[in-house]
């Protein structure tokens, strides 16, 4: 998601390159906007939401879900007047996808670390389902019949550090407890299976394999079975308990498949022709594998439209032109954005265009790893005295790099310009001398056979229903 920390640094440094100000402030003007990106953050928002909507949401595919997401954002955009002109990523080919190569192999690792979660999430999903069914049985028992059922549960030592356990004396050997008279054959029957469930937690609490997350999951459900054990009776308290993490797991497992959720070339397709039904301009890249944030600062530094519309931070670095951010994020005023001028960062900085580059790369890209203990702050302060990553290393030689410290592929990325082609230029110049009718009709009737769920919720505003959440790690 573009440079880390770097809006937070301009504040510092450079307040006078951020601007807050209203969308219609760019009313008849054209803008770029990466449409691959809000793709995503459709995406992103709509797994992450849990409230009104959220079973509505589960039921809607990627598809629905992109379509709702860059239905909102144009009309949000047409609602004020702007003229927008969509940039979607293509299919990746060109030296740009050799550039990226080790950043997509990282990005495979990590998919793979995520589908484990994920499954890790479902087996959760599972327990606490057949944990909840105890728990209605439970709530049918006597004091003496719930005794019975959970007087033998090893709970209480798996949630003890390793020195409460030392410290403890083990108890006198008791003798098994017969089970109440009536209805022994069901009551022994919850036993096991409860004893069952136990076993089940106890097992991953000590597993070698287990990540910290499931562990804590665990710990947490063994938590919820010894309150019960030493309280004696099932209260609403256990109910509400279990209940929160039920929905603690929905969480988890939403935010979990948001970010192995893909973009494929189909779902552009889709999303393309949403917006030729809208009657927007849109323009998919075909050759070489530019992103979409850099096709769009290039038109926006050419002067082919007046800003870029986008979340990642690499347009303040790639171009000239303005960039919008924060579309839709203001709790009080969705109206309001924030502009950042690079070119005013880069003289608030006071940095050329190569040390504010070298800067970016010191912070953290996509592209590159950092060096080790060196933040931010310190960052610039290197870039200051010594002016380039170069002749930080040179002159301070206890730094180490790591393989994957690679800041000439950043800076190629950076500084290699994207020549729009004559289709490009000939959209951007229609995009800003002919005003288009939007055309809600079709697109709307589109979406439903699509279905997507909800998408008139505010539309006379230009509000689609949908506040876009902000990216892991932003």
């Amino acid at each position: 998601m573009g440079v880390r920390n770097l809006i937070p640094h301009l504040k510092r440094y450079a307040p006078s390159s951020l601007k807050e100000v209203s969308l219609s402030h760019f009313a008849h003007q054209p803008l770029a906007i990466d449409g691959t990106l809000f793709a995503y953050q459709a995406l992103y928002t709509s797994y992450k939401r849990g409230g009104r909507d959220h079973e509505s949401e589960e039921q809607m595919s990627d598809a629905a879900l992109i379509l709702r997401g860059i239905y909102y954002v144009a009309r949000k955009l047409t609602f004020h007047n702007v003229q927008p002109l969509f940039i979607f990523d293509g299919p990746g080919t060109g030296v740009r996808s050799i550039v990226k190569a080790v950043e997509r192999e990282r990005r495979r690792e990590r998919r793979k670390e995520l589908l484990s979660a994920i499954e890790s999430e479902e087996q959760r999903h599972d327990r606490l389902d057949h944990l909840n069914d105890l728990l209605n049985i439970m709530s049918h028992l006597s004091s003496s019949q719930l005794d019975y059922v959970t007087a033998d549960l090893e709970t209480a030592a798996a949630l003890m550090t390793d020195e409460e356990a030392t410290s403890i004396q083990p108890p006198p050997d008791k003798p098994s407890r017969p089970p109440p008279e009536t209805a022994a054959k069901d009551i022994e029957h919850v036993k096991n299976m409860l004893e069952a469930h136990v076993d089940n937690l106890l097992k991953i609490q000590s597993a070698d394999d287990e990540s910290r997350p499931v562990k804590s999951a665990a710990r947490e459900e063994l938590a919820l079975i010894e309150a019960i054990k030493q309280e004696g009776a099932l209260n609403p308290e256990h109910i509400i308990h279990l209940q929160l993490l039920q929905k603690h797991h929905l969480t988890r497992q939403d935010k979990l498949r948001s970010r192995i959720a893909q973009v494929t070339p189909n779902l552009v397709k889709q999303a393309a022709h949403l917006l030729d039904l809208m009657n927007i301009s849109h323009y998919t890249i075909e050759k070489d594998d530019y992103e979409g944030e850099m096709v769009c600062a290039s038109l926006a530094s050419h002067g082919l439209v007046s800003a870029t519309l986008t979340e990642d931070t690499d347009a303040i670095v790639a171009g000239d032109g303005l960039v919008i951010q924060k579309l839709g994020r203001n709790i009080l005023d969705k109206d309001l954005v924030t502009v950042v001028d690079p070119q005013l960062a880069r003289d608030g900085l006071q940095l050329s265009r190569s040390q504010f580059v070298d800067l970016c790369i010191l912070m953290g890209t996509d592209f590159s790893s950092t060096i080790e203990g060196i933040g931010p702050v310190r960052a610039f302060g290197l870039i200051q005295k010594f002016g380039s990553i170069e002749n930080i290393l040179k002159n301070q030689p206890k730094l180490v790099t790591g393989d994957t410290f690679l800041p000439e592929i950043a800076r190629g990325v950076f500084t290699r310009q994207y020549v729009p082609d004559d289709n490009l230029i000939s959209l951007a110049e229609k995009t800003r001398t002919h005003v288009k009718q939007v055309d809600d009709t079709a697109a709307l009737r589109y979406l439903n056979e699509q279905g997507v769920m909800d998408v008139g919720y505010g539309r006379a505003e230009g509000d689609g229903g949908v506040r876009l959440e902000k990216f892991p790690g932003e």
